[in-house]
């Protein structure tokens, strides 16, 4: 009962803050809903509409051939779970989940093997890293690409190697894992078809991510009302949003370069609050542990801000 009045109380906290505070709130909702519908939908959209073609006319397989003299000897997944892998990291955020998702959806790999591959591959996506972040660094004073990509892209795959070997292991004595052996896929469907299945599924992803993104800003209000710093605000809301956030902790933190890159780096990293709305979004329907995504996330995120912290600020 204590915990339903909590949640209540929060509830109505929210609902006073839209009340009293319209006008930022609206701002603040409106600048999420154009981040939407000027970055997300023209980005993500075609790469979604892609990857469930590929996987729902099963031309998915002739990539996952390509791959595996590659990644098979890194990844203890079967040649399915390769394929996330790829997409995850080629073209971000939340294609890793999604793609994911898919396969499971299809058939192609187990639960299990679909919530190892959450763990790791679902990041933010070069394109978004190289366009709007890097040039943010470039302006602390940082031009070397190489030490921020090893931070963003090597470091969940590091973790996703030595995190798949250490439960293939332990499935071994303990056999608490499902058999991680390809499942047969089921053929191909006509491309018009697919065409449409994927126009339909993608559609509703987008506008998922949508609401979320656009729920989430309406509340960057909160560190203002609370009366925190102009440094506090904007890097918390770095943890709640990252596309306003962290051109946020740049214009509006009076912190030195090597802090405002560890800020921004870090939180790229966690790739915030928003983002882990949206993948609950995507990964609900096929019922993966959202708890077991935030656990590897975080040991992520604080494996990120160690090795920034080493080469920001110490070195």
């Amino acid at each position: 009962m204590m915990k339903y009045r909590g949640i209540v109380f929060f509830y109505i906290i929210f609902i006073g803050i839209l009340l009293i505070f319209p006008e930022i709130t609206v701002s603040y909702a409106y600048q999420g809903l154009v981040q939407w519908a000027t970055r997300m939908v023209p980005t993500l959209f075609p790469f979604m509409m892609i990857s469930s073609m590929m996987i729902y006319t099963g031309i998915d397989m002739y990539l996952v051939k390509l791959l595996r003299p590659v990644l098979q000897p890194l990844f203890p997944c079967t040649s399915n779970g390769l394929y996330a892998i790829f997409m995850g990291f080629l073209c971000g955020f939340p294609m890793g989940a999604k793609s994911s998702c898919d396969l499971r959806k299809n058939k192609k790999i187990t639960k299990t093997e679909a919530e190892y591959l959450l763990s790791f591959c679902n990041n933010i996506g070069p394109t978004y890293f190289l366009g709007v972040v890097f040039p943010i660094l470039q302006e602390c004073g940082y031009n070397q690409k190489i030490p921020f990509l090893f931070g963003i892209y090597m470091i969940p795959l590091i973790y996703g190697i030595i995190l798949g070997r250490m439960q293939k292991k332990s499935s071994k004595s303990h056999d608490e894992m499902e058999n991680l052996e390809p499942l047969e896929p089921p053929k191909g469907i006509a491309i018009t078809t697919a065409l449409r299945v994927s126009c339909f599924n993608s559609i509703q992803s987008i506008l998922l991510l949508g609401g979320y993104v656009t729920f989430v800003n309406a509340f960057r209000i909160i560190p203002d009302i609370m009366g925190v710093s102009s440094k506090a605000s904007a890097i918390v809301g770095s943890f709640l949003e990252i596309i306003h956030g962290i051109p946020g902790i740049y214009v509006n933190t009076h912190i030195s370069p090597a802090w405002k890159a560890f800020w921004i780096m870090v939180s790229l990293s966690f790739s915030g609050i928003c983002c882990m709305l949206q993948t609950s979004s995507i990964i609900i329907e096929e019922e993966l542990s959202m708890k077991k995504y935030i656990y590897h996330k975080s040991i992520i995120t604080g494996i990120s801000a160690m090795y920034y912290f080493i080469i920001l600020i110490l070195l």
